[in-house]
């Protein structure tokens, strides 16, 4: 089942990559926040990371 901590974080990533991709910086920057709270981090957490800092990018070129 798919849930807990697991789920949470799918949660986070799938909000924070959507908040991206319709530039909702604020949206992008509340779920790392969530995140950075609640969750141990891990490679997604950090891929959000790396779209925040790379936010006047395109998300192929934030991505890389």
């Amino acid at each position: 089942m798919f849930g807990g901590d697991e789920g949470k974080a799918w949660y986070f990533y799938a909000k924070g990559t959507v908040a991206f991709i319709k530039r909702d910086k604020e949206r992008l920057q509340k779920m790392i926040q969530k995140w950075d709270k609640n969750l141990p981090k891990d490679r997604n957490y950090d891929a959000l990371v790396q779209l925040y800092e790379n936010w006047d990018k395109k998300y192929l070129e934030a991505t890389e």
